[in-house]
């Protein structure tokens, strides 16, 4: 299970691992789905400066590789027991 949030590209790294053959099951919630453009936030102030460093081109890059994204926290479990499903096939 991944815990992301915008800003950086820790995300990308993730993505690249779950892309590769072989790579265990990955579940994924990113935090600051609200989080405007050019704004800094959080405890880290995490800095949405690109489209690429928003939530929703997180996602969609995450899912992309394979991996099971979460659309709030109250559905990482039910992702995280598909991505481990995948693997029982």
């Amino acid at each position: 299970v991944y815990l992301g949030e915008i800003g950086g590209s820790e995300e990308a790294a993730v993505a690249d691992y779950a892309a590769r053959p072989g790579a265990k099951p990955v579940a994924a919630l990113i935090v600051g789905k609200a989080a405007p453009m050019g704004k800094k936030m959080g405890h880290a102030a995490a800095f949405v400066g690109s489209r690429a460093d928003g939530h929703a081109a997180k996602c969609e890059a995450l899912a992309r590789a394979g991996v099971c994204v979460a659309h709030d926290v109250t559905d990482i479990v039910a992702q995280t027991r598909t991505a481990l499903g995948r693997v029982a096939r």
